[in-house]
């Protein structure tokens, strides 16, 4: 099963990360042997260094910059998007100058500007969450009220849709049995985002150890049987957010109950 826990990547860590950078004290002239020409600090062409990947000081400082680089690369078009629209000129000025120990703001006035920018790409980070929450539960409802007008699809009083494929002609496991399952997990698009069958290794675990979905879907089913279980956010993973499941998003699974286990030990049932 996947039980993940919520990983999001935002462009305020890149910023986090300039804050930090921006505070140290930034008044002497770097002396490091590979630092670019005082001429480019006023807009010249920059002269381009060969990286010497042997030296580790020299790596460090191109990570550096590349670091930068790519979090300016990747988030500059979407900041335009939301009507901030920078100047890639001024992003080297500052730079450069900063580096050379002749920036044209001090310290107070880069924390000041900075925290304030900051303040806005959380404003504009919950506008984003708020229409992409909307979104997914539209989405949910009209795959949902779809799914349940399919032949052979009943729903229970929690809401699950379910629809036993194959029957099953062995014992039906209780909630604080331990089951063995062979399953395949997928997004309303299609999308799968878990699978023991490709891991060619069927899961174990104690039925009321899971998402409350499986909890309650697999009662429904006799060992040796197969079922396809249609779980909303609430029965799934709710607003928990992972690499793999967005957060809201219904869920569609294909359990084959394989065996109801016997336990030895008393202490593995969860109560």
């Amino acid at each position: 099963m996947q039980t993940k826990q919520p990983l999001r990547i935002m462009p305020l860590l890149g910023l986090t990360a300039l804050l930090t950078l921006s505070a140290c004290n930034s008044s002497e002239p770097s002396t490091d042997n590979a630092q670019a020409d005082p001429t480019n600090q006023k807009g010249d062409t920059v002269n381009t260094l060969s990286l010497d990947k042997t030296d580790e000081n020299a790596q460090i400082a191109y990570a550096m910059g590349a670091n930068s680089g790519q979090f300016l690369a990747k988030n500059l078009p979407e900041f335009k998007n939301w009507g901030m629209e920078f100047n890639a000129d001024l992003i080297q000025q500052g730079f450069l100058e900063a580096l050379s120990g002749e920036s044209q703001m001090d310290d107070s006035e880069i924390q000041t500007v900075l925290l304030a920018f900051q303040e806005q790409i959380k404003i504009k980070l919950a506008e984003v969450d708020a229409q992409q929450a909307k979104a997914t539960a539209e989405a949910n409802k009209l795959f949902l009220e779809a799914n349940a007008q399919k032949e052979g699809v009943q729903l229970t009083k929690s809401g699950i849709q379910y629809k036993i494929i194959v029957p099953g002609t062995g014992a039906t496991p209780k909630a604080t049995d331990k089951v063995k399952v062979n399953y395949r997990g997928r997004l309303i698009d299609g999308t799968e985002f878990d699978s023991s069958y490709s891991r060619n290794k069927p899961s174990e675990f104690i039925l009321n150890a899971v998402i409350r979905g499986w909890t309650e879907g697999l009662q429904l089913l006799k060992e040796g049987g197969k079922i396809e279980l249609v779980l909303s956010p609430e029965l799934a993973y709710g607003d928990r957010n992972s690499a793999k499941i967005p957060a809201n998003s219904v869920l569609i699974f294909e359990v084959e109950l394989l065996e109801i286990l016997k336990q030895d030990k008393p202490e593995e049932l969860l109560q």
